[in-house]
């Protein structure tokens, strides 16, 4: 004979007796429910399920927070890179290469009937001169740019020989013409020194 302890009313009692001496209540379903096998198993089965819900809510939520974590940080490095790159390609701009991306395109040269056309681009330059008011090639040539006196130093490939014995022939050219260049408020302003007048070209 054991003593188990009365549901109801908390007082010791016999296995044996069919109900609690102290209060009547049944001791019969106490050993029914403890002996039923189903009920220890269903038991079991919810805390068991109770710790399996609570372990993929863990690990949900550390997945969510690792993501979430790791989609800011790539979003900052995106951010920072881009912004690195913008300032690296700034600072490896020179001043030459600046003026050099102002100068690219059309000028008008114009000294009093005499009109002609400069086309800058990437080192080159062509001349075409406006004869009966079409544009016709007259020579081609390379250019650089020197910052130290704000020159751009032009070399036509070829030059005509005018006067003399030798009239009109066309001779290779190593010689350079220096045009000035000033900046006013971020534009690029080429001029073309003939000692006693300066022409300004005027950017088309």
């Amino acid at each position: 004979m054991a003593l188990i302890n009365c549901p109801e009313c908390g007082k010791q009692a016999s296995d044996k007796a069919p109900v609690c001496p102290n209060c009547g209540y049944p001791i019969s379903e106490i050993k029914s429910a403890d002996n039923n096998p189903d009920n220890k198993e269903e038991h079991g089965s919810k805390k068991t399920t109770v710790v399996i819900l609570i372990a993929l809510a863990v690990i949900l939520l550390a997945v969510a927070a690792y993501l979430t974590v790791r989609l800011l940080s790539d979003g900052t490095s995106n951010e920072t890179a881009q912004a690195e790159t913008v300032v690296e390609t700034e600072k490896e701009k020179t001043e030459e290469e600046i003026i050099d991306e102002m100068l690219q395109g059309r000028w008008k040269y114009e000294f009093m009937s005499f009109v002609s056309y400069f086309d800058f681009s990437n080192g080159r330059i062509v001349d075409y001169m406006l004869l009966s008011g079409k544009e016709v090639k007259s020579n081609e040539g390379s250019y650089r740019i020197d910052t130290s006196n704000s020159t751009v130093y032009i070399c036509w490939d070829n030059i005509k020989i005018i006067g003399g014995e030798n009239n009109g022939e066309v001779r290779p050219n190593t010689d350079e013409l220096p045009y000035p260049y000033t900046i006013e408020n971020g534009t690029l302003a080429l001029h073309c020194d003939l000692g006693s007048t300066v022409i300004d070209l005027i950017k088309q």
